[in-house]
C-alpha cells in the first residue's frame, strides 16, 4: 500500500498526532485572550522562556484557576500533589517552597505575570497573567501530546 492511500487507523500515532495538532492548539486558543497584546508586550522569545519551566508554568496554572490571590503554602501544596519525588514529604515541600520563592516568583514577578507580595506569603495576578494563558494552554496540550507518545 503507497504512503498516499494508508487509512487513518493505519497511521503511527505520532502521524495522527502531527496531523491533527494545528487543528488542536487553534481550537485551544480560539477564543483567548487576544494574543496580539501579549506580543505587544512581551518577546515571543520571554514569554516561550517562562512556560520553558515546569515550575512557572505551574504556578501560572493554578494562579489562572483560583478567583484571585494565592498563598505560597497553596502553590506549595499544588506543586507536591502534580509531582513525584522520592524525597521526604517535608524535605521535599521545603524545596519547593525554596524555589518557589527565591526562583520562580522574582522571574514571573520580573515579567509582570504576577506581583508578589513577601510580607503577606500572596501571589497575585496581573492584567498579564490572563494575557499568558492562551500559550500556557499550548504549553501543557503539548506537554500531554509528549506524554501519551511515550
Amino acid at each position: 500500500m503507497s504512503e498516499h492511500t494508508r487509512t487513518r487507523s493505519e497511521e503511527s500515532p505520532r502521524e495522527t498526532v502531527d496531523s491533527e495538532t494545528p487543528h488542536t492548539l487553534e481550537r485551544v486558543i480560539s477564543g483567548s485572550v487576544m494574543t496580539e497584546s501579549v506580543a505587544r508586550q512581551h518577546s515571543v522569545d520571554t514569554l516561550f522562556s517562562i512556560l520553558a519551566e515546569p515550575g512557572h508554568r505551574y504556578i501560572l496554572t493554578y494562579l489562572l484557576q483560583s478567583d484571585g490571590s494565592v498563598t505560597v503554602a497553596e502553590l506549595v501544596g499544588y506543586v507536591t500533589s502534580n509531582t513525584e519525588t522520592t524525597m521526604t514529604d517535608g524535605e521535599y515541600r521545603r524545596r519547593v517552597t525554596a524555589r518557589i520563592v527565591h526562583t520562580r516568583l522574582p522571574v514571573l514577578e520580573e515579567a509582570g505575570f504576577v506581583r508578589y507580595d513577601a510580607a503577606n506569603q500572596l501571589v497575585l495576578p496581573t492584567v498579564q497573567t490572563a494575557l499568558v494563558e492562551p500559550y500556557l494552554r499550548v504549553a501543557l496540550l503539548q506537554s500531554k501530546l509528549a506524554e501519551s507518545m511515550c
